[in-house]
């Protein structure tokens, strides 16, 4: 049993998924969260579907994915946060799911027509944590560390502006420059699950986590430990489940992550 499972980890592809699903899961447990504070589940469902039209573009004029990808989510969460921020009440939620669609239908039709290697749209969609090379994991851990640093430096004035503006604005907070922050970090933890998890199934990563660990905690330390725990214990499950059984990873993420928080409700009764 034991050098069977030395032989699988012996294999490159492997290790690049699991690291990959615990870096993925760290990351999403940090900003789930701010997300789940703020209730600003759809502008992350927002940033993460634009991109798409992004990383069209990118194999269009055949760039580097990554070196317009970062920058890129970077202008889109800033650019949604803005429309969101600017659009009349009742109209920013409107707004969102118009970059949403525009951002995907973009990507879609710009890969449609790129040239000489065309990138599979699935992919991207729903991800594949097992195609991940080497590359991949470190662009992933640069962009970790990255978020590591500024919740680590910002953490407080994060919190404050997420659970309460108008006492952040009391305090002196600049309230619209750390929402911006928010929203930036939030588009870099998209690129480091975006081959892991797919553009659609991320969602689930940035957001059921923090969820579940809302039903068991008691404080705002135990929340963030949870979600951590939540999302990098469903990784692991939902990879060893998805290798035994032959399925792709992570939409068995997504039903582990599911039946956690149903259990989760179920403990809080």
């Amino acid at each position: 049993m034991i050098s069977h499972i030395q032989d699988i980890l012996a294999l490159p592809f492997i290790r690049y998924a699991i690291g990959s699903l615990v870096i993925g899961g760290i990351v999403a447990g940090m900003l789930g969260p701010f997300i789940l504070m703020r209730r600003i589940g759809f502008i992350v469902g927002g940033i993460s579907h634009a991109l798409l039209g992004v990383l069209g573009v990118a194999f269009l004029l055949g760039a580097s994915p990554y070196w317009v990808a970062i920058p890129g989510a970077i202008a889109l969460a800033l650019f949604i946060g803005y429309i969101e921020k600017s659009s009349g009440k009742g109209y920013g939620d409107l707004s969102v799911a118009l970059v949403w669609t525009v951002g995907m239908s973009i990507g879609v039709l710009a890969m449609n027509k790129a040239k000489g290697y065309a990138p599979d749209v699935m992919s991207y969609l729903f991800g594949n944590v097992l195609l991940l090379t080497k590359q991949d994991l470190f662009w992933s851990v640069i962009v970790a560390l990255f978020l590591i640093f500024l919740v680590l430096v910002f953490f407080k004035k994060l919190v404050m502006v997420c659970i309460d503006e108008d006492f952040a604005i009391a305090q002196g907070i600049r309230v619209g420059l750390y929402y911006y922050l928010l929203l930036v970090m939030i588009g870099l933890a998209v690129i480091v699950l975006l081959k892991s998890f797919g553009i659609i199934l991320m969602i689930s990563m940035l957001i059921i986590p923090s969820s579940i660990a809302s039903h068991i905690s008691r404080s705002l330390g135990q929340l963030w430990l949870f979600t951590i725990i939540s999302a990098v214990f469903s990784g692991m499950v939902g990879f060893c489940l998805a290798y035994a059984f032959d399925l792709s990873v992570a939409p068995v993420v997504a039903i582990v992550l599911a039946v956690m928080y149903v259990i989760a409700l179920l403990i809080k009764r």
